[in-house]
């Protein structure tokens, strides 16, 4: 169900910004699969001029409840997924020498 949502609301986004002349894609892919983000993006614009790590999951359970698994998928999303998008990115940015890396993060 709500990876039905995100798509529809992401579709719709896209569709906004095509609509206005602009250039967009969807992209559906696992953040923890980092060459099935930054390919497809490659191949439609040709290059990366910003990055905004804004993934996140949320596993609602009590430390003493939460399972290694769930801990490991957090780690992944969080953090690592971020590590390589991030040094995946650079690396192009780096070679056409432009390009902004956002890093968020919320408490609570």
């Amino acid at each position: 169900k709500n990876q039905l949502y995100f798509s529809a609301a992401a579709d719709a986004v896209v569709k906004q910004i095509t609509d206005a002349g602009g250039v967009a894609m969807a992209n559906y892919a696992n953040v923890c699969k980092t060459d099935e983000i930054v390919g497809p993006t490659m191949d439609k614009f040709g290059k990366i001029d910003i990055l905004i790590n804004n993934a996140g999951i949320l596993r609602d359970r009590s430390l003493l409840r939460i399972s290694p698994d769930d801990w490991q998928s957090i780690i992944d999303v969080h953090l690592t997924a971020g590590f390589m998008l991030t040094q995946k990115c650079f690396e192009i940015m780096k070679a056409n020498k432009f390009g902004r890396i956002i890093n968020t993060s919320r408490s609570g």
